[in-house]
């Protein structure tokens, strides 16, 4: 479980059949480690919030944002 960045390349280490669970700002999901995972034979979930400061002229990947407890608790009982 991480926020999206370089605390995700971590994955790399995983064994095939984990999951890389990923806090994205909502609509603003790289497909870097979304791709990773598929060739390491791991699995990806993603996690939107909401923006809630921008942090321009980074791209929207990079801004603050807030991910709500209940879609959080939801993936990991799934």
């Amino acid at each position: 479980l991480a926020v999206h960045g370089a605390g995700c390349t971590n994955m790399i280490f995983a064994p095939p059949g984990a999951t890389l669970i990923e806090l994205h700002p909502r609509g603003h999901l790289p497909r870097f480690y979304v791709r990773l995972t598929e060739l390491l034979g791991q699995r990806h979930r993603a996690v939107p919030g909401e923006i809630t400061r921008s942090l321009a002229p980074l791209p929207p990947a990079f801004w603050d944002f807030r991910v709500e407890l209940p879609a959080v608790a939801e993936l990991l009982s799934a």
